[in-house]
C-alpha cells in the first residue's frame, strides 16, 4: 500500500466497552459539544471548517465486492469520520486521489472478502429479541406434546406464576399435523398462564389459565379481523387467530421490565453484528393502535448510553386515526435510528388460508375460500392516499395474489393523484451494470435523469437492463456526482474525526461471539504481520457525524447534500412485503411502478409441499419468483421476517441461490430452480436493495465515496465457492460507521 504514516491494527478477541463522556444529550441522545472516547476523555467540538477528507482508517482485502457491479477485485476503503472517503485498489492508498491521514489505522484482511454490511429489510426486533432471550423460548416442535414438554426449562428459570411465552410452532410440520388445544397445556400447567405464538406470528395457542387471565370467556366475541377457534362442543379450544391474537400480545409481554427488555435488545444486536448485519428495518408486527411493537424508547435508551451498534429504520403502523410517525421523525434525527415510513397489512398467510387470493385455495375449506383482506380496500386506499399526501412511504404486507394485485392498484392510483401525476417512484438501488463509482444524491421523482426503474410510467416503462459502463452515459443517480451540475443544493460536510482531535466520536463496544471458531487456515498468519494489537486505540477513531458543519460545501459528499427545494421533494419509497404468489402480469407491473419487492428467501421452504397443497400446480410457478422479478427490472430487498425465520443473512443468501432450505438442504435440486439468483444478485438484494426499501439508498448499501462506512468482512469469497460453502462462511469483522463493532476470536 502506498502512503506514509500508515499503521495497522489487529482484530482483537474482544472490543472494549465505551465510556460515555459527560455532557448534555440532545433529543435523540447524541452528545452536544463533546465526544465519547475509549478512555472517557471529553473534548470540545470544533468551531471552524475542516481540511479535505483523508482516511483515518483504511480497510483492505484482496477480494472486495462493492455491490455496484458483479466484480470482485482487490479493494481498499478509506474511512473518514463515519463515511467512506474513497475506494480504490490497495496500491492507490496514499496517493493524491486517495489521501490517508498521518497515523491512520489500517485493517488488512488479506484474502478475506470485503463487502457492504448486510441489511435486514424486514424483521420485528422486539419479538425476535424477546424469543432469543432467557425471558421466553423458541421452537418448532415435532408434535403438540413435544411443544408442551419443551416448556419445562423455561418454567424452571422464570419466576413462579409468571407467563410462559414461546414462539415457533407450526402444526403442519408436526407428526401428526393436527391443530393443538388448551387441553395439553392444562394437563401440565393448570395454574400458570401459557402462550405459544405460532411460527408465522399469526396465531396464539393459550391454556385455560391464560384465557382467564386475559378475560376471554366462553361467550366472548373476537375483534374484527380475528377469531377464536371452538371445538365440536362449542367451547373455546385455546387457539386465537389474526387480529384477536395480536391485540392480546401487549398484555402478555407487559410483565417484562424495561431493563429485562433492554438486556434482550443488547444481546440480540450483538448476535446481529456477529452475523454481519449493520442495519435492520424494524416493521410493525400488528396493525391495531398501540400494537406495532416498534419500540423506539428501547432503541433511544441504547443510543443515549452509546450502546447501539446497528442502524435501525422504524416503520410504525399507518392508522386511520393518526400515527406517531411524524413525532418519531422529529425526534429521531441521528445517524443510527430513524423513522422512515409506514407499515400496513392487507392479508394474512397462505398456510392458514388467510392470504387473499383471486381464486379459491386448491384445498378450499368451504366454497369461495379465497382468504380475505384484513383491511377493506377502500380503507387501505384512503390510508395510502394520506401517506402520499404527507410525502411518506408505505410498506404493505401482501402475500396472496389478489392482495398484491389490489395493493399495486392502490399505489398506482395514489401516484396518479400526486402533484404532477405519475406513479410513486422509489429511491432505487444502484444498477449493477452501471459504472462502479459513487451514486449521487437522491433526486426528485420527476428528474429527467432518474433511472427508468425509479420513474413513473409516464417517463419510462421499464429499466434499461444493459446500463452502460461509461460513467458519462450512466444515469445521474448512479454516477459520481458533479458538484457543478448536481441538481441538489450543497450543505457543509460533517467534520472529520481524527484520533486525538477535539471531535465528537461514536465509540460502541461489543465483545465477539465466544462460540466463533478460529479464522480460516492461513488467515491468522496472513493478518498477523499487518495488524497491531491495540484494538481500543484503533477503534477510538470511530465517529458519528459532527453537528458543527464545515463552511466549504465543495468538500461535502453528494449523498450528504440537502435537496434543492426547486427540484421537488425526494420521492418516498413504496414496497410490498412477502409477495408469495403473483398474478403473472403483476410481476412486470410491480417493476414498472417502481415498487420495491421486499422478500424473505427462507419463507419459501418453511412448509415443504405447502404451496402445492394450498395453491395447486397452476399457481406454483409464480410463487417467490425472484428471477422473474429481477429480470423484469424490479428492485429486490432481502430480509428474514425474524422471528419467523432466523436472522442469519448467509442462510437466506443460500436459500436464494440454491432454492433449498438452509437447515435440511431440501428439496434436492432446489424448489423452482429457474428462479434462483446468482450470488452477486443475492448480495445486492441484501445490501443495496434493502437500503432502497429503507429509504436510505443515498447513504447505505454500496461501498462508494460519501456512503456510510458500514462493512462486513467474511472468511471466503462467496462468489467463488460452491453454494454449499456459503453456510460454512464465518464473519471475521463488522463495521458500523467505520467502527469495528464485532471481531471474531
Amino acid at each position: 500500500m502506498a502512503g506514509d504514516g500508515l499503521r495497522a491494527s489487529e482484530p482483537a478477541a474482544s472490543v472494549v466497552a465505551p465510556v460515555q463522556a459527560a455532557g448534555d444529550a440532545s433529543a435523540n441522545g447524541a452528545l452536544a459539544g463533546v465526544r465519547t472516547t475509549w478512555d472517557g476523555v471529553a473534548c470540545p467540538a470544533p468551531a471552524g471548517p475542516h481540511a479535505p477528507r483523508a482516511a483515518e482508517r483504511v480497510v483492505v482485502a484482496r477480494r472486495g465486492f462493492t455491490a455496484l457491479d458483479d466484480a470482485v477485485r482487490p479493494l481498499a476503503v478509506g474511512i473518514a469520520g463515519d463515511r467512506i472517503a474513497w475506494t480504490g485498489d490497495p496500491a492507490q492508498a496514499g496517493d493524491a486521489a486517495h489521501p490517508v491521514a498521518a497515523g491512520a489505522v489500517v485493517d488488512d484482511w488479506g484474502e478475506a472478502f470485503l463487502m457492504p454490511g448486510f441489511h435486514d429489510a424486514h424483521l420485528h426486533f422486539f419479538h425476535a429479541a424477546l424469543y432469543a432471550s432467557p425471558l421466553a423460548d423458541q421452537f418448532l416442535g415435532t408434535s403438540e406434546q413435544d411443544c408442551v414438554d419443551r416448556l419445562a426449562d423455561l418454567a424452571a428459570r422464570r419466576p413462579a406464576g409468571s407467563w410462559l411465552l414461546a414462539q415457533g410452532w407450526r402444526e403442519y410440520r408436526w407428526d401428526p399435523p393436527v391443530t393443538p388445544t388448551r387441553a395439553s397445556l392444562d394437563a401440565v400447567y393448570p395454574d400458570r398462564p401459557v402462550a405459544l405464538y405460532s411460527g408465522d406470528a399469526h396465531t396464539l395457542w393459550l391454556n385455560s389459565c391464560a384465557l382467564e387471565r386475559l378475560g376471554i370467556t366462553e361467550d366472548a366475541e373476537p375483534p374484527a379481523g380475528g377469531s377464536y377457534d371452538r371445538g365440536a362442543d362449542g367451547r373455546l379450544t385455546g387457539i386465537v387467530r389474526e387480529a384477536a391474537a395480536m391485540e392480546l400480545m401487549p398484555r402478555i409481554v407487559g410483565s417484562f421490565s424495561a431493563e429485562e427488555l433492554l438486556d434482550a435488545y443488547r444481546a440480540f444486536q450483538a448476535t446481529l453484528n456477529a452475523q454481519g448485519l449493520t442495519a435492520v428495518c424494524d416493521l410493525a408486527l400488528m396493525a391495531g393502535p398501540g400494537l406495532d411493537f416498534v419500540r423506539d424508547d428501547l432503541f433511544a435508551a441504547l443510543e443515549d448510553a452509546g450502546e447501539l451498534t446497528l442502524r435501525v429504520s422504524l416503520f410504525p403502523t399507518l392508522l386511520a386515526e393518526g400515527s406517531r410517525l411524524a413525532d418519531l421523525q422529529a425526534r429521531l434525527r441521528g445517524p443510527l435510528v430513524r423513522a422512515q415510513g409506514y407499515k400496513q397489512f392487507f392479508d394474512g398467510v397462505s398456510s392458514q388460508h388467510t392470504a387473499w387470493l383471486r381464486d379459491p385455495y386448491a384445498n378450499a375449506r368451504f366454497p369461495g375460500d379465497c382468504g380475505r383482506p384484513t383491511v377493506a380496500p377502500a380503507v387501505m386506499s384512503a390510508l395510502v392516499q394520506r401517506a402520499v399526501a404527507e410525502g411518506q412511504g408505505v410498506r404493505i404486507h401482501a402475500i396472496g395474489d389478489e392482495a398484491i394485485h389490489v395493493a399495486l392498484d392502490l399505489y398506482e392510483r395514489a401516484g396518479a393523484a400526486r402533484p404532477g401525476g405519475g406513479a410513486p417512484a422509489t429511491d432505487c438501488a444502484p444498477d449493477p451494470a452501471a459504472s462502479p463509482i459513487a451514486p449521487a444524491a437522491r433526486r426528485a421523482p420527476d428528474s429527467a435523469t432518474a433511472p427508468a426503474a425509479c420513474r413513473a410510467p409516464s417517463q419510462a416503462t421499464s429499466p434499461d437492463p444493459a446500463a452502460t459502463s461509461d460513467p458519462a452515459a450512466a444515469p445521474a443517480t448512479r454516477r459520481a456526482p458533479d458538484p457543478a451540475a448536481s441538481p441538489v443544493a450543497p450543505v457543509s460536510p460533517a467534520v472529520d474525526c481524527v484520533p486525538g482531535s477535539p471531535i465528537e466520536c461514536y465509540t460502541p463496544g461489543l465483545a465477539p461471539d465466544p462460540a466463533a471458531g478460529p479464522i480460516a487456515p492461513g488467515q491468522a498468519a496472513a493478518n498477523a504481520v499487518r495488524l497491531a494489537p491495540d484494538q481500543a486505540a484503533a477503534d477510538a477513531a470511530c465517529c458519528a457525524p459532527d453537528p458543527v458543519a464545515a463552511s466549504d460545501p465543495a468538500t461535502a459528499p453528494a449523498t450528504r447534500r440537502a435537496p434543492d427545494p426547486a427540484a421537488g421533494p425526494v420521492a418516498p419509497v413504496f414496497t410490498l412485503e412477502h409477495l408469495e404468489n403473483f398474478q403473472p402480469a403483476d410481476i412486470a407491473r410491480l417493476a414498472r411502478l417502481g415498487v420495491v419487492a421486499s422478500v424473505q428467501p427462507r419463507h419459501m421452504t418453511l412448509d415443504p409441499g405447502g404451496p402445492e397443497r394450498d395453491l395447486g400446480p397452476a399457481r406454483v410457478p409464480y410463487m417467490w419468483p425472484f428471477r422473474q422479478l429481477l429480470d423484469a427490472g424490479a428492485t429486490l430487498a432481502f430480509g428474514t421476517d425474524a422471528p419467523v425465520t432466523p436472522t442469519d443473512p448467509l442462510a437466506a443468501v443460500y436459500a436464494a441461490v440454491t432454492r433449498r432450505d438452509a437447515d435440511t438442504r431440501e428439496p434436492a435440486g432446489g424448489w423452482l430452480p429457474a428462479e434462483a439468483l446468482t450470488v452477486p444478485e443475492a448480495l445486492r438484494a441484501y445490501t443495496a436493495g434493502s437500503a432502497c426499501a429503507a429509504g436510505r439508498a443515498a447513504d447505505l448499501g454500496v461501498l462508494a465515496p460519501g456512503m456510510l462506512a458500514d462493512l462486513v468482512v467474511l472468511d471466503r469469497d462467496l462468489t467463488a465457492v460452491d453454494p454449499e460453502a456459503i453456510l460454512q462462511t464465518r464473519v471475521l469483522a463488522t463495521y458500523v460507521g467505520g467502527c469495528r463493532v464485532y471481531a471474531a476470536s
